[in-house]
C-alpha cells in the first residue's frame, strides 16, 4: 500500500497515540469498574488572613477497583442565590488501587462572599425549608494515569466542567436543639 505525503504524518500520529494509550485501556477493559466510596472524616482550619480562611476537609477514599488513578485534578465553587461562600483549586484526585486514600479538599472561605450567602441561606432555614438549593461548579481535569502494582499507563489529557444544583438537608433536630437550649438559657437569665 502507497501513502501519499499527507497521509502517512496522520497514520503515524494516529498510531502512536493508540499505542500511548495501550496499557491504560488494557487497565480499564480488565477491570469491572465500581465506584469509590468517600466519607468525611474531619475537618481543620487554616490560618486566618485578613479576607479569608481555608478549611481543610479530609475524606476516606475507599477504591474497590484493582486499578487506581492519578493525575486528575478538581476545582470548585458552591453559590447560595448567586453568591459564593466556598471554592477549591486543583485538588488532587487520587486512588490507589484496591485501597484507602486520604483526599484534603480546601474550602477558601472569602468572609465578605461567606456573608453575603448567610442571608439566604438564614432566609431557607427560617422559612422551614427542610433543603438548601446550593449550585455547584466543578472542574475535572486532568492527564489521567491509571495503574495498578506492575502497570501503568495514561490517557489523553481532559477538562470536564459542569453545573449542578445540590438540594443540602438542613438538619432541622440539630436546628429546633439550638433554639431549645437558647431559649432555656434566656428564661435561666430572668
Amino acid at each position: 500500500m502507497q501513502f501519499n505525503g499527507r497521509v502517512r504524518p496522520i497514520f503515524s500520529l494516529l498510531l502512536i497515540c493508540s499505542l500511548a494509550g495501550c496499557t491504560a485501556m488494557s487497565l480499564i477493559a480488565s477491570t469491572k469498574i465500581r465506584k469509590p466510596d468517600f466519607k468525611y472524616v474531619d475537618y481543620r482550619a487554616g490560618d486566618p488572613e485578613l479576607r479569608k480562611v481555608t478549611i481543610y476537609l479530609e475524606f476516606n477514599a475507599t477504591n474497590p477497583n484493582k486499578i487506581g488513578l492519578r493525575n486528575v485534578f478538581a476545582s470548585y465553587e458552591l453559590y447560595a442565590e448567586d453568591n459564593r461562600f466556598l471554592k477549591g483549586n486543583d485538588i488532587a484526585l487520587t486512588l490507589a488501587p484496591s485501597g484507602e486514600t486520604r483526599v484534603e479538599v480546601p474550602a477558601e472561605v472569602v468572609y465578605r462572599d461567606f456573608f453575603r450567602a448567610l442571608g439566604p441561606a438564614a432566609r431557607e432555614i427560617l422559612s422551614g425549608s427542610k433543603t438548601l438549593p446550593v449550585t455547584a461548579k466543578v472542574t475535572i481535569f486532568g492527564k489521567p494515569t491509571v495503574y495498578t502494582e506492575t502497570e501503568n499507563g495514561s490517557l489523553f489529557s481532559f477538562s470536564y466542567t459542569t453545573t449542578e444544583i445540590i438540594n443540602v438537608p438542613i438538619p432541622r433536630d440539630k436546628i429546633e436543639e439550638f433554639r431549645n437550649r437558647a431559649e432555656e438559657r434566656v428564661k435561666g437569665l430572668f
